[in-house]
């Protein structure tokens, strides 16, 4: 016998008048279930990422084995595999149960070993599983004790989607140093939409808005008289990268606050946020590429030159209007590749090298994997806009476990994005940028 049972929906209030994110995920409407135990998997909800049609839940409450099915995609160039977990877990109260994930299945060049799985009662609070082992070509995790609540979700790492964007742009846009840029001045930082478009199974994933920012202090402008300077940040433009948008908001909490070097930089600068580059991959659990089903998906990281992805053509569009002719003195492209803790991209220019030794003044070594050379957005940026101090960020959850506690891990992700802001100002104290 088989039973399916009512999927809670996550509901948010949005920044804009935008209908609630869905995610249409592989088989995510469905639950998985064998006889034995009461506990349900769902994906029906916002940033979901489960293929519940190959998970399962086997052996008997209170400690039954629950096995996790990824959505495994294939990629252009890449391989097949998959690029995150994020479950929602119902029926738990009192047990302990074991999650599993086949060790076989092939996840983005990452290492097994590397991973810390965490749960959340809320998808607001996390806590790292006890337990994260490789044991006999799986991938488990599971907890010393019961849990304490009705049902859990559950992730390779904190997500942070669509639900938790709009949160904070509320947040943000509150203060007044948060202004509407040109490319979305009178329409509530919104740029754009991406368009209607179907995921790897041909379900639909609904258009979402794209947003700008631009965040300084128009009462103040430099001392000598000049023209403020424009600084770029871009943000998730490969959806499953989550820990990029950890970093942003470390960057912006840092740059609205009191600190004296926040407001120098709110003096002397205009920075430019784009916070979520395809949000139609990420509300629909880290899809991205192809709007056509059952093919390869592409990298919207390696394909801007081609303009088939509305999300990063926009953005090109939007940062072009938003600079108004004015040159961008320095720019970051955040990603989120696990492997590192503080990594990099180098921008191929003399500049660029000096600007990471400046970070690496407050955050210590930044691993640098190469120089961006292929068809990016720090390519574009350098080739294109001819930016010099333009770099790729990267920065990884996996690597971030000093402490065992996943707030305090991501402070840390949070406090590099702030070491970036201190090394910009560094520079310009020290003469870049001259007017």
């Amino acid at each position: 016998m088989r039973t399916l049972i009512a999927i809670a929906v996550l509901v948010t209030s949005a920044f804009v008048p935008q209908a609630t994110p869905t995610a249409q995920s592989c088989a995510g409407i469905d639950v998985a279930w064998i006889r034995g135990s009461t506990i349900r998997l769902s994906g029906n909800f916002e940033a979901a990422s489960i293929d519940v049609g190959l998970s399962s839940v086997e052996g008997n409450d209170p400690k039954p084995t629950v096995n996790l099915g990824p959505r495994v995609k294939a990629y252009v160039g890449q391989g097949t595999h998959f690029a995150n977990l994020f479950v929602h877990v119902h029926n738990v109260r009192g047990k302990t149960p074991t999650f599993r994930i086949d060790n076989r299945l092939n996840y983005i060049g990452i290492p097994r070993s590397t991973y810390r799985a965490v749960w959340s009662p809320d998808r607001s609070r996390w806590y790292y599983f006890h337990h994260t082992a490789v044991i006999s070509g799986h991938l488990q995790f599971s907890n010393n004790t019961p849990f304490g609540h009705d049902s859990v979700y559950v992730a390779l790492y904190p997500p942070y989607g669509v639900t938790e964007l709009q949160a904070d742009m509320k947040v943000w846009t509150a203060s007044r140093y948060v202004h509407e840029p040109p490319s979305s001045r009178g329409k509530s930082f919104v740029l754009g939409r991406t368009l209607e478009e179907f995921n790897e199974s041909g379900e639909r994933i609904s258009p979402q808005n794209l947003y700008s920012l631009e965040i300084t202090d128009w009462n103040t402008l430099p001392a000598d008289g000049s023209m403020k300077r424009v600084g770029v940040v871009i943000c998730r433009v490969h959806p499953w990268e989550h820990g990029a948008s950890y970093f942003l908001q470390g960057l912006i909490a840092f740059l609205l606050g009191p600190d004296p070097v926040a407001a120098s930089l709110r003096r002397h600068f205009r920075i430019l946020i784009y916070p979520m580059e395809t949000p139609d991959g990420v509300t629909d659990g880290d899809w991205y590429g192809s709007s056509q089903a059952g093919v390869e998906q592409e990298d919207p990281n390696r394909h801007l030159h081609l303009n088939n992805m509305e999300g990063p053509r926009l953005h090109r569009l939007a940062v072009q209007q938003d600079i108004a002719g004015e040159p961008i003195a320095f720019f970051l492209d955040v990603h989120g590749w696990r492997r590192y803790k503080r990594g990099a991209y180098a921008g191929g220019t003399p500049e660029d090298a000096e600007f990471i030794k400046a970070i690496e003044a407050y955050s210590g070594p930044i691993h640098v994997f190469g120089v961006t050379n292929f068809l990016s957005n720090t390519h574009y940026f350098i080739h294109s806009l001819k930016v010099r101090h333009a770099h790729v960020v990267e920065i990884g959850m996996d690597a971030i476990t000093d402490t065992g506690d996943v707030t305090r891990d991501l402070n840390d992700v949070r406090l590099y994005g702030e070491q970036h802001l201190r090394a910009v100002m560094d520079l310009l104290n020290r003469g870049r940028w001259p007017r």
